[in-house]
């Protein structure tokens, strides 16, 4: 392992394989017990050096090395499909690559030059299969910031693709895997509100390309990101779970299921060193126990990373590899001192603090090295969130079996799963908020990382002495008072986070914009309750379910503007998760399956709130609408250009605007015609949505410059408390 380190991190130096190699035939020749340990030591470094060294020669050039804007066609296999809410493409592993120009290979893979890496390919067709061999041919665009590991992260995207299937899905474990980790994700979609669906699904299947960026930032403040990624602790209570369900019909047998269906769920949740670790080390101990021999779980530890470093030496070299090798180090090595030291606790609070210790200690150098961030709320948020992970992975697996077989009730089961990730959500975002959560660092050095080891490793060996021992166990404490004072902090906060989204909010009408594409959508929930939708140009199944409680999940009014496929194809994902008890919809080529409403005028929300359908002059297919509570009015526009005498019915307060637009509703005369004071609108810098107020317009057309600006599509969150209203940007 440390040979192999030392090729990833300097590469190759020279003569230091011949040299270490003498030097351990020097010392073994001297027949000392120390030189010979000191001489296979050296000689294990210089074998570590040849087998990356080897694995680095037998690797295929990188993607990245035809260059930025040229033109590829390439062949690869689909490792995963976009997702429900088009914010991720397709993604491919690439075999083979050819410029686009060169001579025509009548596309056949055998005759393409070998290539790694993975691949965007922007295409957000559902109608392939993980597994499937695809050829597509397109521009190559790569990203500023390369991954750490590009065989499992995508290092650019190939835009404008021309894609063809060149076979069927894999028929193998991979790709049934594969498929059946979409479907357990869909099921879990069906059955929970985004975060809480997208944090499930990382809990249970390790998908995290779902969870919101605000909800993930947060979580790396609070240091709470380990509980998204599949670990030892995943594994090991799933191990437990099957063999207790096995055990009642195939007694000590049932080990040798759990040995069997470990690898299929390492597959399953996409193999991560993280889980190919865990897993690794759960079958050594399952042998050891079948043989009748105790695991060492040091030893069992070291003999899992040489054997994963000997496979694919590049690996040393990978974040998560690293992280997950010194978190579970610390479990081994340092958790049992410090739960020794915490015996007055309450036991499982004692275990849970150690743990979360132990672990915080080992990865904070990494963790500092890597990503640039140390979480000072590492330690207390883990141990109020330790507790509930158990109970999170339980009731979450039955949720998602229960709506995978689609049984009735799965309104009340999800219930039991939404309660305690509803409590992480919250303890997430209490400790992302505070401004002192975490330290950032612009850069650790190499030597910073070894010398906080190195202490780590003396603050253990002088942690063992016997007087240290000695003098901890002279510290008397209450039992009674820690206990207390552990249930407080324990089961207060999380009684307070678990019934807080029950709690009635404060009466504001609030929405939440999309204002990217054609059209902008809107998500209001009214003061009184309401809830609505008017349907555009997308759709984002987390800001729509942040926004709509889970306790009251249908929406009183769906209305569809615009008959475009672009619309009318967000209205299936809210109709999947959501009851609808109208729809209004233009009285263009509507398909069969939409009802329409008899009002064409005005449609009640509730008693304050309404949207009202303004019939724009001479285009009588092309309605305004304008979204009216006590206070307040907001405009949605026409498609087309605006009338040259916009009706008084337009008056509004605030005007939306999506990032394609006509100028002219921008125009000095028309803004002031109808009485707007502020226009958000989608076509800031980099496509970013903007705040302006409409008297800093002044004589042009363009928005510019803008007040407030957030990231590229984010949704705006729009507040009215019915004397004034604020906007900030989700995302």
């Amino acid at each position: 392992m440390a040979g192999t380190a030392i090729w990833v991190r300097w590469g190759s130096i020279g003569g230091l394989v011949p040299a270490l190699t003498l030097g351990a035939i020097l010392l073994c020749s001297l027949r000392r017990p120390r030189a010979t340990v000191s001489g296979l030591t050296l000689l294990a470094l210089a074998l570590g050096l040849l087998r990356a060294s080897a694995d680095s020669a037998a690797q295929p050039p990188n993607i990245a090395t035809f260059g930025e804007g040229i033109e590829l066609r390439v062949v690869g296999r689909i490792v995963r499909l976009p997702d429900s809410d088009n914010r991720r493409p397709l993604t491919l592993e690439i075999q083979s690559a050819v410029p686009r120009d060169s001579a025509d290979l009548n596309g056949e893979a055998a005759t393409l030059p070998k290539v790694g890496g993975r691949l965007h390919v922007y295409s957000f067709s559902r109608a392939y299969s993980v597994g499937q061999t695809l050829q597509a041919t397109g521009t190559l665009r790569l990203y500023d910031r390369a991954p750490t590991d590009p065989k499992r992260f995508p290092i650019g995207r190939l835009d404008r693709p021309l894609v063809e299937a060149k076979s069927g899905p894999d028929a193998g474990a991979q790709g049934l895997l594969g498929q059946l980790r979409r479907r357990l994700a869909d099921a879990i979609a069906k059955a929970l509100p985004e975060p809480h669906s997208a944090l499930l699904s990382a809990i249970l299947l390790g998908i995290r390309s779902e969870i919101p960026r605000q909800l993930l930032n947060e979580m790396n403040a609070a240091g709470l990101t380990h509980l998204i990624a599949i670990s030892g602790y995943n594994i090991t209570l799933l191990a437990i779970v099957i063999r207790r369900a096995a055990g009642v019909l195939l007694g000590r047998r049932s080990v040798l299921a759990v040995m069997v269906i470990l690898p299929l769920y390492a597959v399953l949740v996409g193999g991560d060193p993280p889980v190919v670790r865990a897993t690794i080390m759960a079958e050594l101990v399952l042998l050891g126990w079948i043989l009748g021999r105790e695991s060492h779980l040091l030893t069992t530890l070291l003999l899992t990373a040489a054997a994963m470093t000997l496979i694919e030496p590049e690996i040393i070299g990978h974040a998560s590899f690293q992280l997950s090798f010194v978190a579970t180090l610390g479990l081994v090595v340092l958790a049992p001192r410090i739960a020794g030291a915490l015996h007055v606790l309450p036991r499982i609070v004692g275990e849970a603090l150690a743990v979360t210790v132990a672990a915080q200690i080992l990865v904070s150098p990494l963790l500092a090295a890597h990503f640039g961030r140390l979480s000072l709320l590492g330690v207390p948020a883990n141990v109020m969130a330790t507790p509930i992970s158990p109970w999170v992975m339980a009731t979450g697996a039955v949720v998602t079996l229960w709506s995978l077989a689609g049984l009735p009730g799965l309104e009340l089961v999800a219930w039991t799963v939404w309660t305690p990730l509803e409590y992480l959500i919250w303890l997430s975002r209490a400790g992302g908020n505070i401004s002192i959560s975490e330290i950032r660092f612009s850069t650790v050095p190499d030597w910073a990382v070894v010398v906080s080891y190195a202490a780590i490793a003396w603050a253990v060996w002088f942690s063992s002495r016997r007087i240290v021992r000695e003098s901890a166990r002279a510290l008397r404490l209450r039992p009674w008072a820690v206990r207390s004072a552990a249930a407080i902090a324990l089961f207060v906060p999380a009684s307070a986070a678990t019934v807080g989204d029950l709690v009635p909010a404060p009466t504001e009408f609030n929405l939440v914009i999309l204002l990217n594409g054609a059209s902008p959508t809107v998500y209001g929930r009214t003061e009184a309750g309401g809830n609505f939708v008017v349907a555009g140009a997308s759709h984002d199944r987390s800001a729509m379910d942040d926004l709509f409680p889970f306790h009251d999940p249908t929406i009183d009014l769906l209305v569809l503007r615009d008959i475009e496929p672009d619309t009318i194809s967000m209205t299936a994902p809210i109709a999947g998760r959501r009851e609808i008890d109208e729809i209004w919809a233009a009285p263009l080529d509507v398909p069969i399956e939409i009802a329409l409403a008899e009002d064409m005028g005005r449609l009640t929300i509730d008693q304050d709130a309404a949207i009202y359908i303004l019939q724009t002059p001479g285009r009588p297919q092309d309605p305004a609408l304008r979204i009216v509570t006590p206070g307040l009015s907001i405009l949605i526009p026409p498609r087309g250009e605006p009338p040259l005498d916009p009706p008084s019915s337009w008056r509004s307060n605030v005007l939306l605007l999506p990032a394609r637009h006509n100028p002219g509703f921008t125009a000095p005369t028309f803004l002031k015609r109808i009485g707007i004071e502020t226009v958000l609108a989608g076509n800031g810098p980099g496509g970013a949505p903007v705040v302006v107020r409409a008297r800093t317009i002044g004589d042009r057309a363009a928005i510019e410059p803008p007040s407030a600006q957030g990231e590229p599509d984010a949704a705006v969150a729009f507040t009215w408390n019915g004397e004034i209203y604020t906007v900030d940007f989700l995302d």
